[in-house]
């Protein structure tokens, strides 16, 4: 339990620790709803999308991207302009073509899991650098 915190702790301190400004929003509590504005995360995801000057979201994960249904509820539901879902893993955490990419979103949304495999496929990586000034929302759905 104390490792999963202390990489937790780290992930972010390390995302964002070049951040002029920015947010840090960590929920949990189950899986998502993505079919109504009354569910646990509607107001979470929403005041995301409110704070952030783009309004587009970046969906982040190590290993699979979700349906297109979870991009649409942020657009949907949450005013979203724009919605990606990007796969990052040690192969590609240092493509500058990524960096480039991502740069252009504002809410960075990391769907949870094993937290250490973030740590662990993204420590020293260059997708940290480009994760600044943003809004960064995670779920933490997973205490291994």
């Amino acid at each position: 339990m104390k490792k999963t915190i202390y990489t937790l702790l780290f992930v972010f301190l390390a995302l964002n620790i070049s951040a002029q400004k920015g947010y840090l929003l960590i929920i949990g509590g189950g899986p998502e709803n993505i079919s109504t504005t009354t569910s646990w995360n509607y107001e979470a995801f929403n005041w995301a999308v409110e704070k952030s000057t783009n309004k587009k979201v970046a969906i982040l994960h190590y290993s699979t991207t979700p349906s297109g249904d979870f991009e649409d509820y942020f657009v949907d539901f949450c005013g979203a302009t724009a919605v990606k879902s990007f796969v990052v893993d040690a192969s590609n955490a240092n493509s500058s073509t990524l960096i480039n990419e991502i740069n252009e979103y504002d809410v960075f949304y990391f769907r949870g899991g094993n937290q250490w495999v973030y740590y662990d496929e993204w420590r020293g990586e260059v997708i940290k650098k480009g994760i600044k000034n943003t809004i960064i929302v995670h779920t933490i759905l997973t205490m291994e």
